[in-house]
């Protein structure tokens, strides 16, 4: 195989980026439920079916968007530390008007699922339930900070979704 044929297509990841951003634009302006796959693809201007080339709808591109820090809460459950956390919960904090919208229903189950899978990605394919109890109660916790229902700083919040690895140990 050729180093070219290994590398990603770049008009592809344009088009990818153009269709996050579009959504993640469209996020900030209105409500998830108003929001359609087309009004993404003219946000981005792309067609209908190049969407669907690269999403299978709207939930698969919220957790798309979300994936990078999702990411970073399933290195936690399956490490039980990540260096980053502190960073990506600070960075929760600060957008936290985005993010009691964000880990509220309907977005939550869609960032759930999305959590699970790569919780269960790292952890391996029989500890599907307990992907799916971490990535419940990491999600409840940070919701319930970011909604004024745990009282605690950044650093008290990494050390309590840390411990959540210990449902698998």
């Amino acid at each position: 195989m050729s180093a070219k044929s290994r590398l990603p297509d770049r008009r592809q990841l344009r088009t990818r980026a153009a269709l996050l951003t579009a959504f993640r634009d469209l996020m900030f302006a209105q409500r998830y439920d108003r929001i359609d796959v087309a009004a993404v693809c003219v946000k981005a201007n792309v067609g209908r079916s190049t969407f669907y080339a690269h999403f299978a709808g709207k939930d698969a591109l919220l957790a798309a968007s979300m994936q990078p820090l999702l990411d970073k809460l399933a290195e936690v459950a399956a490490t039980g530390d990540d260096p980053s956390l502190l960073w990506l919960l600070e960075h929760f904090w600060e957008q936290r008007r985005h993010g009691r919208i964000m880990f509220a229903p309907p977005l939550r189950a869609v960032l759930e699922r999305a959590l699970a899978d790569a919780i269960q990605a790292r952890l391996g394919s029989e500890f599907r339930i307990a992907a799916l109890q971490i990535a419940a109660a990491q999600l409840t916790a940070v919701d319930a900070w970011l909604t004024g229902s745990i009282s605690a700083t950044p650093p008290q919040m990494a050390a309590r979704i840390s411990a959540t690895a210990r449902l698998v140990q």
